[in-house]
């Protein structure tokens, strides 16, 4: 019976260890700036949305909607021209880019790579 429970004790501490580590293997490392909102080590497969930015005319017109994103992670970003990272990606960013790509007008969506 003593044996039985160390054995069991053994491989409940051992499963916890794999989760702790699968979970933060999952976690880009470093900074992923949106908008000027800066997230430090963003999960894997989160999906921000952030309100887009706008370009306008003299007279205040709308030419187009932005987003700016600073990718300084260590895994690859994708950016969406809709909000929650629905449909295909319209672009992407590779650790050390930025860049400002065009949204909807009701926002992009960013997600953080795998």
């Amino acid at each position: 019976m003593k044996r039985r429970l160390h054995t069991a004790g053994i491989a409940v501490a051992a499963t916890a260890l794999c989760l702790t580590a699968a979970t933060n293997a999952q976690a880009a490392t470093g900074k992923l700036t949106i908008n000027s909102k800066t997230y430090q080590d963003p999960p894997s497969g989160t999906c921000y949305n952030p309100n887009p930015l706008r370009v306008t005319t003299p007279t205040g017109g709308v030419l187009w909607y932005y987003i700016q994103v600073s990718n300084q992670t260590d895994r690859t970003v994708l950016v969406y021209f809709e909000k929650n990272c629905s449909g295909n990606p319209s672009g992407g960013f590779a650790p050390g880019e930025s860049g400002n790509p065009s949204v909807s007008k009701y926002g992009g969506s960013v997600k953080v790579g795998f």
